[in-house]
């Protein structure tokens, strides 16, 4: 019974939090990480968290990052400084044509945003 409960354990650490998240265990990425992947790019980057994690699949990448929220395109921004030529920040959200939007934030949640309208 212990080695059940150990392999058990050995498993679960893998959905420990990390940085406030439920951190699902690594899944292959159908081995698209084994391929020279020249060019990433990141729509709705938050802060460049998933950014780093292309960072290190994609060593050869140029990382695209595009996030349109202010406070958090500024984090992205500093790190993407930081990363050098390899990492480019964009204070833009994509879409299917050019259009000037508002977009709506819920302060609580900083890291969901929409276009929509929202509902009472």
């Amino acid at each position: 019974m212990q080695f059940k409960i150990d392999q058990l354990w050995q498993r679960s650490k893998r959905f420990i939090q990390y940085r406030g998240i439920i951190q699902p265990p690594r899944l292959p990425l159908l081995g698209v990480e084994r391929r020279p992947i020249r060019t990433v790019i990141d729509v709705g980057a938050f802060d460049g968290d998933t950014g780093r994690v292309f960072q290190r699949l994609f060593p050869l990448a140029t990382i695209h990052c595009f996030e349109p929220q202010p406070n958090q395109y500024r984090l992205l921004a500093r790190w993407a400084a930081k990363a050098g030529n390899r990492v480019h920040a964009y204070p833009y959200a994509l879409g299917e044509h050019s259009a000037s939007m508002e977009l709506q934030t819920i302060p609580s949640l900083p890291r969901f945003a929409s276009f929509l309208p929202g509902t009472d």
